[in-house]
């Protein structure tokens, strides 16, 4: 639990805070992970800003599933989601959660539904899920993981591109343009 939500059951107020402060204050880290948003980290909520100027991986737009289970809010912008029926096949599937003992699976996938999720719009994805997400510069979402780990697959070959990862300090300046978008 944040500092600022114990302060809230200790005093029985809230104080206001903007949304930048409050990640600043409270995050674990910041990073971009060529996804095409900075992540920014407290505990078990992350907070995803897409923006142009972040790289994005080749397979970025590949069918993948999660190491856990989370709720998502549009804070701002828009997400497109595509939702993939996964079955075995003839695809490889590696886990892209840093598991090195996990194994490749053959898996392939066919297109189930598209859904637009709006600012104010949440959605939950079961860990074993597969879906795609694509999002306009500037969108903003908080993602609120639950339950435990396992291993997240991605139907693609394996990434052996380099990617350009930002800089601490341009991160934070993606976050605030984001905020401001």
């Amino acid at each position: 639990m944040s500092d600022l939500t114990k302060e809230v059951f200790d005093l029985g107020t809230r104080q206001s805070e903007d949304l930048l402060s409050y990640l600043k204050r409270e995050s674990d880290s910041i990073l971009s992970w060529g996804l095409g948003f900075i992540q920014v980290k407290c505990g078990d909520v992350n907070y995803n800003f897409y923006h142009d100027e972040v790289q994005k991986f080749s397979s970025a737009q590949a069918p993948h599933s999660h190491q856990r289970d989370f709720v998502s809010e549009i804070l701002k912008g828009e997400v497109h989601e595509i939702l993939w029926d996964v079955r075995e096949g003839d695809k490889v599937a590696y886990c892209g959660c840093g598991n090195l003992l996990a194994q490749d699976k053959l898996l392939d996938y066919s297109l189930s539904s598209t859904v637009v999720h709006s600012r104010g719009d949440l959605y939950l994805r079961c860990k074993d899920e597969f879906h795609t997400i694509t999002a306009k510069h500037g969108t903003v979402t908080k993602v609120v993981k639950y339950g435990g780990r396992g291993n997240a697959y991605i139907i693609a070959l394996r990434e052996v591109e380099a990617i350009n990862h930002v800089s601490k300090s341009l991160a934070w300046r993606i976050v605030e343009e984001c905020l401001s978008v």
